[in-house]
Parts: structure tokens; C-alpha cells; sequence
């Protein structure tokens, strides 16, 4: 059993650590300073797929893959800090959220359709054992729903309730996860149309889940019950207006605080998307090109959105005035294959 860490705020400064694919010799952990733009890396360490922040003890966590997958734990202070590391137990890990309350984290396995939950100690530093659970499913793109590919978990709220889109099985998961000891029970599955393959989700208001459908090149808007975590009345509109010269696949969402929109990375148009979920239907406000290429996600730090450009080993900075349309890029920072920022 985990005993609850005393919560307080993080000390941050303007920092986000970027998380950068590649080998020993190119991928790596950065630090990017919003205050001047400068990067410098921070840890060198491959195929990184993903990193995240605790709530509120200076730790980062991230997973690397593509095979055999691994969990790191880093200390975050002057510099960063390699702590520990694990196996998560499945292969192609793309994403991991630690609950809101800081003791326990989940790590999305894609490649072998599983999660893997782990309880924190109050010191922040995973323990044993963690419990892993397999999922089960597919879909009509025998291609990419061979079987359930979890792609992304997110808490709802204070972590009651935790949501998994499964890009393979067409379905967004929903689990109840026991922030003591870590153990997961599922509490239902809400489908959306076959052949979606959903991917990351965003809540841009009470009772709003707004999903990437990869696969369909479309964003599915839908009534969360935040209780139960079960979706209703799903309503499509396709994810980008322009023709790409491939196949484009939209991937990260971010909703924007204080408003109810949702911008959408479309990677193969290599665009981002604005779209108004106010209304009985998805509306799009505007479409405008990423600044760079592949955008792989994105993350509102302050008064921006940043985008992390996988394809042009860059990240761009757009303003968000008034928590509107974003401005024309003030920066492009080159980065090697960045791939997740963490403000």
C-alpha cells in the first residue's frame, strides 16, 4: 500500500521537456526555455515515445519503445536524472498518465494491447508489483484492427474514472483505477463507427470528449458522463479540408482552456485544425498550415500552443491571443525528432 505524498505545487520555471525520438546518439530528453527558445539536451536515451510530468513533485516519466517496452523515472531539477527503470511489460508503449492524486500511474502498450498500472510511492518512485491488463478486440482495417491497440489514457476529473481510446477494437475504454493500489477495473466501452480508429482524445467542457479517428480522418464528438465514463451521440466531421499528396492521419488533440474548441494535428496534410464544440454539431473555424511537418502533438504552456513537428525536427511556438485563432509561428526551435512536450 502507498502511503498519499503532501501535495504542493511544482516548482517549474518556463521550461517544457521535450521528449525526442532517434537512437543513443540523436534521441534524448531536452529542456526548451520559452523565455529565450534555447533547447539543450538533458538526457540522451532512445526511442523515446513519450514524457509527463507528476502533478506535483519534480518527476518525469517516460516510456520507449518501438519493441520490448520500458518505464523511466527521472528527477527533475537543475538537470534531469535517471532514477529507475522497468519493463512495462508489452511492446510499443506510446503514452502513460499518472492520476491526478500522484500514486499511481498507467502506461499504454499499444503494439501488445495492454496497460500496465503501477502505485507510487510518496516519494513519487513506482513499486511492486504492477498489475497489467490485456484487452481484447479489433475492427474492419485488417491492416491496423488486428487486434486492440490502446492509444492514449487520460484521467476524467479527480481520476475517477480513466479513459482509453483503442484505435484497433473502435472503442473508447473507460476504467475505474484504485489510486491506493493501483488496480484497475473496467466499467464499460462506448463504440464509434467501425473503421474509426481512434486514437488520442481531448474534454473541452463539462461533459464533452471530443476523439481523433486516425484511421476515418475524422474528429467524433460525443456526451461524456463523467460518472461512468459512457459516451453517447456521437456526431463525425471530417479532420481536415485539405487534399494531402498521401493518406493523412489526424493524431493529437488539445482542447484550449476557458474556451469550448479543440485543435486537431493533421499529420500528412500537416495542418492544424480549429473546431467550435459549442453547438449540436462540430463546426470548423479555421484551418491553417502546422509550420511543420508531421505534427506528432501538441500542448497549450501559457499563452501558446506548441507544436511538435516529428518529420521536420522542429517545434513551433504560435501564440493564442485572447485564447483564440493561434498567430503565425514566433519560433521554430530545432529539435531532433520531437515527438511529446511537457510543459
Amino acid at each position: 500500500m502507498t502511503t498519499q505524498p503532501q501535495q504542493h505545487a511544482p516548482e517549474r520555471d518556463d521550461a517544457v521537456l521535450v521528449a525526442c525520438a532517434g537512437d543513443e546518439s540523436t534521441g534524448g530528453l531536452f529542456r526548451l526555455s520559452l523565455r529565450d527558445g534555447r533547447a539543450q539536451r538533458e538526457a540522451t536515451i532512445a526511442a523515446l515515445a513519450c514524457v509527463v510530468r507528476h502533478p506535483f513533485l519534480p518527476l518525469a516519466y517516460t516510456v520507449t519503445g518501438p519493441g520490448t517496452g520500458a518505464l523511466q523515472t527521472w528527477a527533475v531539477g537543475d538537470g534531469l536524472r535517471l532514477l529507475s527503470a522497468r519493463p512495462t511489460e508489452g511492446t510499443e508503449p506510446c503514452h502513460l498518465a499518472v492520476h491526478p492524486s500522484g500514486t499511481a500511474l498507467v502506461v499504454v502498450n499499444y503494439g501488445s494491447g495492454s496497460l500496465l498500472t503501477v502505485a507510487l510511492d510518496e516519494h513519487g518512485m513506482p513499486t511492486d508489483p504492477a498489475a497489467l491488463t490485456a484487452l481484447e478486440g479489433s475492427g474492419p482495417d485488417t491492416d491496423r484492427q488486428d487486434a486492440a491497440h490502446p492509444h492514449q489514457a487520460v484521467f476524467v476529473g479527480d481520476g475517477h474514472v480513466l479513459l482509453v481510446p483503442d484505435l484497433g477494437a473502435d472503442l473508447l475504454r473507460a476504467f475505474a483505477l484504485d489510486p491506493v493500489d493501483a488496480s484497475l477495473t473496467a466499467i464499460g466501452a462506448s463504440p464509434l463507427p467501425p473503421g474509426t480508429g481512434p486514437r488520442h482524445l481531448a474534454l473541452p467542457a463539462e461533459g464533452v470528449v471530443a476523439v481523433t479517428g486516425e484511421l476515418a480522418e475524422t474528429l467524433c464528438v460525443g456526451a461524456l458522463d463523467t460518472a461512468t465514463g459512457a459516451v453517447t451521440a456521437w456526431r463525425t466531421i471530417p479532420s481536415t479540408t485539405r487534399t494531402p499528396t498521401s493518406r493523412n492521419y489526424p493524431g493529437d488533440l488539445v482542447a484550449v482552456p476557458g474556451t469550448a474548441t479543440v485543435h486537431v494535428a493533421n499529420r500528412g496534410a500537416d495542418t492544424l485544425a480549429r473546431f467550435d464544440l459549442s453547438g449540436a454539431e462540430p463546426r470548423l473555424l479555421e484551418e491553417r498550415d502546422a509550420g511543420v511537418a508531421w505534427p506528432q502533438h501538441l500542448a497549450v504552456a501559457g499563452d501558446a500552443l506548441l507544436v511538435a513537428g516529428r518529420e521536420s525536427s522542429r517545434v513551433a511556438r504560435l501564440p493564442l491571443p485572447s485564447r483564440g485563432a493561434p498567430a503565425a509561428p514566433t519560433a521554430l526551435i530545432e529539435l531532433p525528432r520531437p515527438v511529446w512536450l511537457a510543459p
